[in-house]
């Protein structure tokens, strides 16, 4: 078995570990950078490229997942991070076991329950409505991808529909988003990868700098201040200012965020092979570790 087999084998394994007991979540989030795929006519088709994370020590190699809840304080909505996502215990899934187990009101469970994006970075490789990049431009851009949509893409990791990761520069296959419509709803159920793997340009590759995709989850806060953001849903209260402020940092605009992480690529260095094989050399040496 090649390296590059091996790595792919280890991804395999790590999306069907994430996939054990888990349920359908709600996709929410877009910035202004992102992407827009779900801007396109029905019956059009975008193609796209995966690329790994700068985080090397990502699992899942190309995709992360920005967990959170949604509060509604004052008839205002308020984003705060499932701690979970920081491997800590989170208030407000405890809340939600609370109603749904113990008090049995399912409503107010749903409001707690967390939802989740599922976060990459990619190539447009061919968009049907008008989305240039300048030639001087980093063509990375971030993409927003709906729970279903990454339900097919994981399929096809777990189900072995490839050899090595679907984002190798040199082995792996573009990804084809189909939007059509279902009832009076947009589905993307025949979106799948291309059947032929294809290679990255030389060019292209040049000009890529990858994101670290951690960075753009909401940030941490402190379990405190999201008990008293839910004291304030639940009794009509005012949140501290504490709260509010550090709320309010947790929903940073999509340009401050970007540009953090653009800061954070632009301190790696500028040569995208070598940085390609650098994070190949770091996920081998992880698996040969493990």
């Amino acid at each position: 078995m090649s390296d590059k087999q091996s790595r792919f084998e280890a991804l395999k394994a790590a999306f069907g570990k994430k996939n054990e007991g888990s349920g359908n979540n709600e996709n929410s989030a877009h910035w202004d950078k992102y992407y827009p795929f779900y801007k396109m006519n029905f019956d059009e088709t975008a193609e796209v490229r995966f690329l790994p994370d700068l985080d090397a020590e990502n699992p899942f190699g190309f995709v992360v997942q920005n967990i959170y809840h949604v509060l509604e304080i004052n008839g205002k909505t308020r984003r705060v991070p499932c701690l979970k996502m920081y491997d800590k215990e989170c208030p407000c899934c405890q809340k939600s076991q609370y109603y749904y187990n113990e008090v049995g009101d399912k409503q107010l469970g749903s409001k707690f329950w967390r939802k989740i994006d599922n976060l990459a970075q990619i190539l447009v490789i061919n968009s049907p409505f008008d989305y240039p990049i300048e030639s001087s431009d980093n063509p990375v851009r971030l993409i927003s991808i709906t729970s279903k949509l990454m339900g097919k893409i994981e399929a096809s990791i777990i189900q072995g529909d490839f050899d090595v990761e679907p984002f190798d520069y040199d082995e792996g296959c573009n990804f084809r988003i189909n939007k059509t419509k279902q009832g009076e709803y947009a589905s993307y159920d025949t979106s799948a990868f291309a059947r032929k793997s294809t290679s990255i340009p030389l060019n292209t590759r040049e000009r890529i700098s990858l994101y670290d995709l951690k960075t753009f989850r909401i940030p941490e806060m402190e379990a405190s201040k999201i008990e008293s953001l839910i004291d304030a849903m639940l009794n009509g209260k005012a949140a501290t200012d504490d709260s509010m402020n550090q709320q309010n940092h947790g929903t940073q605009s999509a340009d401050s965020v970007i540009q953090k992480a653009n800061d954070n690529a632009s301190s790696a260095p500028t040569d995208s092979a070598n940085k390609a094989a650098a994070i190949l050399a770091k996920l081998k040496a992880q698996q040969n570790n493990g």
